[in-house]
């Protein structure tokens, strides 16, 4: 949900800040503005007596306010350059910014704090404005004080090689731009330029330079010789309210000025300290305009009339239509001299009136007189980035206040996308401008509506996507969540874009709207697909997890697994679009294998914690879905012995993976080990032995492939990190005994085991098959493996790995020949094994002295002992005399001569 947080004083006054000729503070500004681009407030101080360059107090005077005829160079006196030599006046601006929450100052009452103060001269008549005051019977004439002239607008730039410029609007038609320059580095101080530039659009759209005292001339420009100039229509020709706007390009600045016949886009050269007149866009009669200083997106509005159709073209089915609507036209400011223009789209075209209104509909439109309640007005339109994208956003899109009409403005390919919302009717006066307030939280689009007092959530990415599973409702949050005994609904709150409520009493105080995702989610029905939602908010991604989870298990919980299995859908759309989360997921799942295996429950508690890399992106990767939903409700289900609950976990294992095959992706080891272990654990012996039959298919065919240099999207195992590691868990499934619900058989566990005899010898991993095999007692299999190793092998040199040793070998033939019954099986064996051992691990049959004792009936200085020679591998392990008939037997001596033990011990 959203709330408002503690208010910041905008303005504190109980500080003062010094620029370069005063100090400023003790009083409310004249004026305040808030500027959007740069997220600050510009204050203007108030007149003070007795200021610098003024005469001060209350005189008598004659002066007039603010004129073309002034501007124009009617007025007495000018200096060389033509300028108007009047008196001037030193004024002051402010510019109030949010404090950084990371400089460690601690604030007994939150305020903003000052960005930018300086002060600078203008002329009188720029700078006050004269009231006559009448509170003297006896006087002759009425008293006469100045107070400060309060421009339309104020505006700073952002700064440029130490400089930046403020333009302040003082009429319709004209801007005066101020140079600014820091003060001896500091950051916040600032003191004048020494020149200043004037564009009256009254006289000439190219600025005229002056002094900062000085009004310009237009009289002797010889620009102005032209009687019409491109995009402006002088004398007619207006800025559009609000139609300032500085646009930093690259290394440079740019002034732009919206009127409502084109577009004039200016350049402030800091080197040259020259500002000119670059590009004109024109239009046809704009009416308004809209921002987005993020992605410097400016999209002007005209009204334009629909074509009257032929009444043989309307059926007595069809809904008439407003015959207005507004044209819009974009353009992308992108370097220092590129300004893409867009194909223009419509809004208002859609306005459907119901049919009892049809009547009505055709009899104000013969009377030419539009039924407002179905005319786009500038307040229904808005312009919002989200996820860096922009998007035109009109309210009541589909006729008396229904439906939200989102077109998407992609700069990359140039490309337009409308999406219609529909939504119940958004009551409110249209015409009134915080009737509907649209902004922008967590990349969520934001709309509050004050009449009926709730507020409306809309995530845009949804909305656009293809895939009808996912959530694209609207969020309704009703009701009221109040801070210091005031709400966002409460009449006396402006809205600020893109996320903040200015109340204007007092010092000002300013509210940021805060989200909370875990309040928002409880308004969302537990069988919407909301976890692609709750992953594109920025909130800890511990946070978001757990709400996803706790919704996934919920499901889980109520058996709802259709659902689930649409939700598996969407997840995997969305994961197969990230190649990191992907290369991520094929190197960290090694880990879960243990855990995946379902062999050791105790591990339970480790799978809460899970640590994702940042790069993931907004997307489910196969771990977290492994170790926080499908490896734990199946080792919960094995815990608990629930059978059918095993079963439906097993089911949605191969539905995930099913869906990341179709997308020619390659399972994750962790996520191929966990289908093998639930169909061996519920005993599924037939879907086991063709699951492996399957797997193994596909790697021959796409080995083929690529001995035949075919194209294939295939992966052999060699290819997959971890799968080594997930072979020697296949060996341990299939030979571990537990007393589980249900267990294959045993011929399943051979295919199981060859299964993953493949796999090792497919990775070259034939240390690893050795141990397994001799773990498992197939002494033959595991020479066999080996002698086709020593076969290939260049140089007829062997290195055995722990585990591989001749004694390993010797160890495993007296296991397997312990079991054999007649006595030239066992003989036949060890005979196999010498031959064997000999080229595997000749080392073993090096031999070395070994000092044994022949009497153990003398003391232990007489005691005889003696040196004999017995291999290495006499050493290491003694010779089963017992299995041979004794030591004394033939069979037994010859035994041992061939591996190298002695007849003495």
């Amino acid at each position: 949900m959203a709330s408002l947080q503690p208010p910041l004083i905008i303005i504190d006054n109980k500080g003062s800040q010094r620029t370069s000729k005063s100090i400023v503070g003790g009083s409310p500004p004249a004026a305040t503005w808030f500027d959007d681009d740069n997220r600050h407030f510009v204050a203007l101080s108030v007149r003070r007596d007795g200021a610098d360059g003024g005469s001060g107090g209350s005189l008598v005077s004659g002066m007039s306010s603010v004129d073309s005829l002034v501007i124009a160079g009617e007025a007495e006196g000018q200096n060389e350059d033509g300028d108007v030599e009047d008196e001037s006046e030193v004024v002051q601006y402010q510019a109030y910014g949010l404090p950084d929450k990371n400089n460690g100052i601690q604030y007994d009452r939150k305020s903003l704090v000052t960005e930018i103060a300086i002060a600078f001269r203008l002329p009188y008549q720029l700078a006050n404005v004269e009231t006559s005051v009448d509170d003297d019977t006896y006087a002759t004439e009425p008293t006469i004080t100045f107070t400060r002239r309060i421009p339309i607008l104020a505006k700073f730039s952002g700064k440029i090689e130490g400089v930046r410029f403020l333009a302040m609007q003082f009429t319709n038609t004209m801007v005066r731009v101020a140079t600014v320059e820091d003060e001896q580095g500091s950051g916040s101080g600032g003191r004048g330029g020494t020149k200043h530039w004037t564009v009256d659009l009254s006289f000439d759209p190219n600025p005229i330079a002056s002094n900062p005292s000085s009004l310009p001339s237009f009289r002797g420009s010889t620009r102005n010789l032209f009687a019409k100039h491109e995009g402006v229509d002088v004398g007619s020709t207006t800025i559009i309210g609000g139609g300032v706007l500085w646009c930093r390009r690259g290394d440079s600045v740019n002034l732009i000025l919206v009127t409502s016949t084109s577009v004039l886009v200016y350049e402030m050269n800091t080197v040259k300290k020259q500002m000119i007149k670059t590009q004109v866009f024109p239009l046809e009669s704009a009416s308004s305009f809209w921002y987005e200083p993020k992605s410097r997106t400016l999209i002007i509005g005209s009204y334009k009339k629909r074509r009257s159709a032929s009444e043989e073209d309307v059926t007595s089915d069809e809904l008439p239509f407003p015959n207005v609507f507004m044209e819009m036209k974009t353009l992308f400011f992108a370097d220092e001299t590129t300004v893409d223009t867009f194909p223009t789209f419509s809004v208002g075209t859609l306005r459907e009136l119901v049919p009892s209104d049809k009547e009505d509909c055709e009899t104000a439109a013969s009377e030419n007189d539009e039924d407002r309640s179905n005319v786009v007005l500038p307040t229904d339109i808005s312009v919002v980035n989200c996820y860096d994208k922009v998007f035109c956003v009109e309210l009541g899109s589909l006729g008396f206040g229904q439906g939200i009409g989102l077109t998407e403005l992609n700069r990359d390919s140039g490309s337009v996308k409308v999406r219609q919302h529909r939504t119940k009717p958004l009551s409110g006066d249209s015409t009134h401008i915080d009737a509907s307030c649209v902004g922008v939280m967590d990349n969520l689009l934001v709309i509050f509506l004050k009449e009926d007092k709730f507020t409306l959530f809309l995530d845009v990415a949804d909305l656009f996507s293809n895939d009808k599973k996912v959530f694209r409702e609207c969020i309704e949050e009703p009701g009221e969540k109040k801070c210091e005994d005031i709400s966002f609904y409460d009449e006396s709150l402006s809205f600020l874009a893109p996320s903040y409520f200015l109340n204007t009493a007092g010092q000002g105080l300013l509210y940021e709207v805060k989200l909370s995702v875990p309040d928002l989610l409880r308004l969302i029905p537990s069988s919407a697909c909301i976890v692609p939602f709750l992953l594109r908010r920025n909130a800890p991604r511990e946070v978001l997890r757990a709400c996803a989870v706790d919704r996934i298990t919920n499901l889980i919980e109520t058996n709802d697994l259709t659902t689930l299995k649409g939700w598996l859908e969407v997840f995997v759309e969305q994961y197969s679009r990230s190649e990191s989360a992907i290369k991520w997921d094929m190197e960290s799942t090694v880990t879960l294998l243990p855990c995946a295996s379902l062999l050791e429950l105790n591990r339970l508690a480790m799978l809460d914690h899970v640590s994702v890399s940042s790069s993931c992106g907004p997307v489910i990767t196969q771990t977290e879905m492994l170790q926080l939903v499908l490896i734990k409700q199946a080792m919960l289900a094995l815990k608990e012995g629930k059978t059918e609950k095993l079963e439906d976990i097993l089911a949605l294992a191969i539905d995930y993976m099913i869906e990341i095959e179709r997308r020619f992706l390659f399972p994750c080891v962790a996520l191929q080990c966990l289908v093998v272990a639930l169909l061996w654990k519920t005993g599924e012996n037939t879907e086991l032995c063709s699951f492996l039959s399957t797997q193994e298919a596909q790697w021959s065919i796409t080995r083929r492939r690529r001995q035949l240099e075919l194209p294939t999207s295939n992966r052999l195992y060699s290819d997959s990190p971890g799968a080594v590691a997930f072979a020697e868990t296949l060996f341990l499934i299939a030979t571990h005994d537990t007393p589980d619900l249900m267990q294959c058989s045993n011929t399943t566990k051979q295919k199981l085991m060859s299964h993953a005899t493949t796999i090792l010898i497919g990775c070259g991993a034939i240390s690893q098959l050795t141990k397994c095999l001799l773990s498992e007692g197939q002494l033959n299999e595991a020479m066999a493996v080996c002698s086709r190793r020593f076969k290939k092998s260049v140089d007829n040199s062997n290195s055995c790995d722990e585990g591989t040793r001749a004694v390993d070998f010797f160890r495993v033939a007296v296991e397997k020949a312990s079991r054999m019954p007649r006595l030239g099986d066992r003989v036949k064996t060890f005979y196999h094994l010498c031959y064997f051992l000999k080229n595997w691990d000749p080392s073993a049959f090096v031999v070395e002295p070994r000092k044994i004792i022949l009497s153990w009936h003398s003391s232990a200085d007489d005691r005889n002992s003696a040196a004999v020679e017995e291999s290495i591998l006499a050493h290491a392990y003694p010779f089963p005399d017992n299995l041979f008939g004794g030591k004394q037997s033939i069979s037994s001596k010859r035994l041992r001569s061939m591996f190298g033990y002695s007849s003495y011990i």
